[in-house]
């Protein structure tokens, strides 16, 4: 006997792709250059699907269609990228930890990236660029890999790896992360003369 109570998971993940597809065209039409929805929804079914072709002749080379389909279009689609790939990665460390509380700061992996973000611009190294970007973000990731091991590898001490050992692991580092951050970023007194 079925519980009434049961959500369908199937209706669910058809009302949230008819939504993503609602918000990319809406999103598509918003900006600097306001577009109408119904251009907006002719010129993507054209580009993705080839459909409507007679109706999409007058905006094909116009600068209506390179807003959309060159500018808009591929940023609204590496947003989503990103927004998968931050809800996997969420969802990877909830799992990790057995925790639906968890966060980059239990574990430490957001202070390491401050401390080592923190360094390389107190050192010089971020002003250095790299293929026209900034070298900050790069110190920044070696930071959270840095202290994602060094959890790991407090964690791992003494026998098998558990939760409560992975959020305590994460805490100490976090804390000394912080610390030299600190450290690092506070003003030093002046000498008297």
């Amino acid at each position: 006997m079925k519980d009434k109570r049961t959500i369908p998971v199937a209706g669910i993940i058809i009302f949230l792709a008819v939504l993503l597809l609602f918000s990319i065209v809406i999103t598509s039409c918003m900006g600097a250059v306001r577009i109408a929805p119904y251009d907006t929804l002719r010129l993507l079914c054209y580009h993705l699907f080839g459909l409507f072709p007679e109706s999409v002749a007058e905006l094909l080379g116009s600068s209506v269609d390179a807003i959309v389909w060159k500018l808009r279009f591929p940023r609204i689609l590496l947003g989503l990228a990103v927004g998968a790939g931050l809800s996997l990665c969420g969802v990877a460390m909830q799992a990790t930890v057995q925790n639906p509380l968890a966060e980059p700061y239990i574990l430490g992996i957001s202070s390491g990236a401050s401390l080592f973000a923190t360094f390389s611009i107190m050192l010089g190294f971020g002003s250095i660029t790299v293929l026209s970007l900034s070298a900050v973000p790069f110190w920044a990731f070696l930071g959270a890999l840095a202290a994602s091991f060094l959890v790991l590898f407090l964690a791992s001490a003494g026998s098998k790896i558990t939760s409560s050992k992975l959020i305590l692991s994460g805490a100490i580092i976090n804390a000394l992360c912080t610390a030299f951050s600190n450290f690092i970023s506070a003003p030093r007194p002046r000498a008297c003369s």
